[in-house]
Order: C-alpha cells, then sequence, then structure tokens
C-alpha cells in the first residue's frame, strides 16, 4: 500500500518555510529577508538599482565628500555607464551623493552641488578630495609608499613647488595624487603615501582663493576683527574651503573635526610664522597661482601661516 502524496502548492510552502525560519531566528531575520526579496524582485522587473541620495555624503557635520572633476566638457549620465543625464562645462570641486558599487572601492560618483546633483561620472575623471589639503615639494623626487605602512618602495619625479592634493592620511602619513608631468591637474601619474617628516612644515598648506586670501590677511593684521569662537576655527574652515561668508565654525564643530582630520594640520605653535601677515601680504601680491583650472585660481599658504 502506498503513501498518498501530499500536494502543497509552491507559495504555500514558501510562506511556511519562512514562517519556521522566523521562528527559529527571530524577526530580525524576516525584516532582512523580506527587504532582500523585495530588492531582487525589483531589480528582475526594472533592472538593477542605483542609490540617489537627495544630500550629499558627509564624514561629519562639517567635513562633506568632494571630488576634484579633472575633464569638462564631461558628460554626467542617469547611472554608472549610462545615459547622458547633462553635460558638465567646467572643472570644479563638486560634492559626492552617491558611490558605486561601495565606498571601499568605488568605479563610479555621482555628484553635484549643494544644491542638486548631477549624475554620475566615472573614477577616472574625478578625484576624491575632501578638503584644500596639498603637498608642495621642494625636491624633484618623492619616495612613495603603496600603503601607510610601507617603507618608501617608488621614487617618482615630481614638479618642483607643484601643489600635490592630499586624499587620505593616518597619524604620521598622507597619500597624495602626483600630477602627469604633461598635464598638472588633469591626469594623475600616480597615487602613493608619504610619510608626514619627509617634508619640512612649509610644505603642508592649502589652496586659497584670491578672496578666502584677502580675508586671512585681513584677519592677520587686525585680529581682533571677527575673532573665532574656537581656537584653530579659522585654520579649519580654511582646510575645509568653507565660504568665507559663513560663520566660524563653533568649539563643537571643531572638537568633531578634530577626529576625522590628521593631527598635523591643528600643528604646534612652534612651528607657527614669525611674520605672518608679511608672508601672507607676499602671496596675496603674486599674480601668478599655484593652480588653475578654467576659471578656478588657488594659491598655496602654508598651514603654519594659519591662525
Amino acid at each position: 500500500m502506498s503513501v498518498p502524496t501530499i500536494r502543497y502548492p509552491l507559495p504555500s510552502l514558501l510562506l511556511a518555510a519562512l514562517l519556521a525560519a522566523t521562528a527559529w531566528r527571530g524577526s530580525s531575520f524576516l525584516a532582512r529577508t523580506w527587504s532582500k526579496a523585495i530588492v531582487s524582485a525589483r531589480r528582475s522587473a526594472f533592472g538593477q538599482e542605483y542609490p540617489a541620495s537627495d544630500r550629499p555624503m558627509a564624514v561629519d557635520e562639517v567635513l562633506i565628500k568632494k571630488v576634484l572633476i579633472l575633464q569638462a566638457p564631461l558628460d554626467a549620465t542617469k547611472k554608472p555607464g549610462g545615459a547622458k543625464a547633462e553635460t558638465l562645462r567646467r572643472r570644479s570641486l563638486a560634492l559626492v551623493y552617491d558611490v558605486w558599487p561601495d565606498s571601499a572601492a568605488p568605479t563610479h560618483y555621482r555628484i553635484g552641488t549643494a544644491e542638486r546633483a548631477f549624475g554620475w561620472v566615472a573614477r577616472d575623471v574625478a578625484l576624491p578630495w575632501d578638503t584644500r589639503l596639498v603637498v608642495r615639494p621642494t625636491a624633484s623626487l618623492l619616495l612613495l609608499s603603496d600603503s601607510p605602512t610601507s617603507a618608501p618602495g617608488t621614487s617618482v619625479p615630481a614638479f618642483k613647488d607643484v601643489p600635490l592634493p592630499v586624499l587620505a592620511w593616518n597619524a604620521d602619513a598622507v597619500e597624495i595624487a602626483v600630477w602627469d608631468r604633461d598635464r598638472p591637474w588633469s591626469k594623475i601619474d600616480k597615487r602613493g603615501w608619504l610619510k608626514v617628516d619627509a617634508f619640512g612644515p612649509s610644505s603642508l598648506g592649502v589652496l586659497l582663493t584670491q578672496e578666502e586670501l584677502s580675508d586671512a590677511l585681513r584677519r592677520a593684521l587686525d585680529p581682533k576683527t571677527n575673532p573665532p569662537i574656537a581656537p584653530k576655527a579659522e585654520r579649519l574652515r580654511s582646510v575645509l574651503g568653507l565660504p568665507i561668508s559663513d560663520p566660524l565654525l563653533s568649539p563643537e564643530s571643531v572638537e568633531t573635526a578634530r577626529a576625522d582630520l590628521p593631527s598635523f594640520i591643528f600643528g604646534d605653535a612652534t612651528n607657527a610664522v614669525a611674520d605672518r601677515p608679511a608672508l601672507l601680504a607676499r602671496i596675496n601680491a603674486q599674480s601668478t597661482p599655484d593652480a588653475a583650472w578654467d576659471s578656478t585660481r588657488l594659491w598655496f599658504v602654508p598651514l603654519n601661516a594659519l591662525p
């Protein structure tokens, strides 16, 4: 005598299995499984989903993710590698809204301004650069490492006195981008790590616009004019490239930023420039900028010349 076959519709069996798993592993398992099922179903019906944040990515309340657009005109796309959304006519420091496929190894950035996002651009035309920090070499060769902890292994030619963007950092090293000799500020030759003690205090600095430089000079000449409400607030504003029309950062914001930025930014008083106003005045009088693209003109100011 054969045992009769018990037939259940497949959806009923799936539901029973899901309820059994929920009873075993809890409601959080059900929530995760249901969420994954919805995403999988939407991908099957509508294709790959991409992030579409309505505000730029932030490291903290004052440090916003940015990239330097290396080429223009440039088509920003509706999705990574997709159809054109709009054409970017000018190079700029753009805010990052989203990355793809992940933050660890992005191939594309969704960029825009504080007001709106433009679209997606590829990693090879967008240099991650969250601050205005640069290293200005005083030698024609740099000894770079592949990681912040490895020994220097690569000798790379560099333009003497041409600023190199600081991309990342730890307590005693910075990752920099070295420009292609024929296309500075447009094409990267190599990225690598450089020990902070490999260059002097005057080689580490920021890039300021003429307006920002004039404001720094005015404050240096008359420190009592609009004094900062927190120590190092002026220096931090220059490092982050915040508009001079914005109010200076509060003590709480400065402390928040300190946790996410390298300690050498805030410096040692013993390295301060003896005559800060005189140095800033000399830089302000230079007609040739240290960095330029499209209509952007920037001048190098050593960190130890900032208050």
